[in-house]
């Protein structure tokens, strides 16, 4: 069906069909809404008096129902029509057909199944499995006959269903909330180590060949004390450690060791950028060593550098290697970029960067004369 259609049957409907298509309610336990609406008028003629010629057969039949399942809901929802239905029939002399009652090998049938299932633990389909009899007899039997048992089950689960995860409580489905034998073996492992250790989840889950957020799924749901046992153990750490003097590290032994042979390499001439990449650590970094804890060195590695009139800091070596380059661009400020990299063997983009950054007067003139002169020739003018 279309949504066009939907629309169009839902304004035909009544009010109260489209209360029901928009909003359906229907309780975990008890008697539905539809269920009731079904049998109300049947249930009330079983209340009159004046039915009381009928049996509940013909009563079901009158209002076109099934005699079975009406009788069946007659037991589960309203057992006191049934008793006085049959006190007053009998006070006024109507004959019953049949055995009325529950009868003596049915109540010897499932006696065993019943003392299983005083026991919440139990579901009725274990208890079926264990007495062998029937599942769905059994519990039929356990909801007409046993009202007390069903209803004291029922009010377990109720609170099982409201209350948090615990392991070892109760379930709103019957037996006990623990994890699956196969699944507590997979992760035995895993839980012993992370209850003896203190790795992280993601090691331990790579040691143990399983999926992260499935072994942080499983901790969650059936080991949360030890989860919280490692959250305070490891805010015990933090509070200790923050309470612990900070130890300068900039001075520490370690950056010393770790800086100190940068000194020589320095000394045999190598600029602050080579050194770093020999040892492996940020230049930046370096020279923020050298400069709180050995300046004088600094100088040394500064000593072929020099200063623009912008304020920046350059090697003056590169800056002599495209000094030239910069008084020929000077001089053809409309020659293609491309043209003066080739003509001076260095790459474009390192011809960009460097004249952008050393000499940018000359590379803004430049760059207007080469725009100027891609419009003349989009123009159809001969350039000079």
């Amino acid at each position: 069906m279309s949504r066009y259609q939907r629309d169009v049957a839902l304004a035909e409907a009544s009010e109260v069909q489209r209360e029901q298509a928009v909003f359906r309610y229907q309780a975990r336990y008890g008697q539905h809404p539809e269920t009731e609406a079904k049998y109300r008028d049947a249930i009330l003629a079983c209340k009159s008096i004046d039915n009381l010629s009928l049996t509940i057969t013909e009563i079901a039949r009158m209002y076109g129902l099934k005699p079975e399942p009406f009788r069946n809901q007659l037991k589960r929802h309203f057992p006191d029509v049934l008793v006085n239905r049959r006190e007053l029939r009998a006070k006024l002399g109507f004959k019953e057909n049949g055995n009325i009652g529950l009868k003596q090998k049915t109540v010897q049938r499932y006696a065993h199944a019943i003392e299983l299932l005083r026991d919440p633990a139990i579901t009725v389909r274990e208890a079926a499995s264990r007495t062998e009899v029937s599942y769905q007899g059994l519990q039929q039997h356990l909801i007409f006959y046993h009202k007390d048992i069903a209803d004291a089950r029922m009010l377990v689960r109720s609170d099982a269903l409201m209350k948090p995860l615990v392991v070892g409580d109760f379930t709103a489905k019957g037996g006990i909330r623990v994890p699956r034998p196969d699944v507590a073996e997979r992760y035995a492992p895993a839980v012993e180590m992370y209850r003896t250790t203190d790795l992280p989840v993601t090691e331990i889950a790579e040691r143990c060949d399983i999926a992260e957020h499935n072994l942080r799924n499983y901790l969650a749901r059936w080991h949360r004390p030890l989860m919280e046992q490692r959250l305070e153990r490891v805010k015990r750490q933090r509070e200790e450690k923050r309470l612990t003097p900070k130890v300068n590290r900039s001075r520490s032994a370690q950056a010393r060791i770790k800086y100190m042979p940068a000194i020589e390499l320095i000394t045999a001439g190598k600029t602050i950028a080579e050194a770093a990449r020999t040892l492996g650590v940020p230049v930046y970094n370096l020279s923020a060593w050298l400069k709180l804890h050995e300046p004088g060195v600094l100088e040394v590695a500064q000593a072929g550098m020099m200063r623009l009139p912008s304020g920046k800091l350059v090697s003056r070596k590169t800056y002599n290697k495209y000094l030239p380059i910069s008084e020929y661009i000077n001089s053809h400020p409309s020659k293609p970029t491309k043209d003066v990299a080739e003509k001076w063997h260095v790459p474009v983009s390192s011809l960009i960067k460097k004249m952008y950054f050393y000499f940018p007067e000359i590379w803004e003139r430049h760059k207007r004369e080469c725009a100027k002169k891609m419009r003349r020739m989009s123009k159809g003018v001969k350039g000079e």
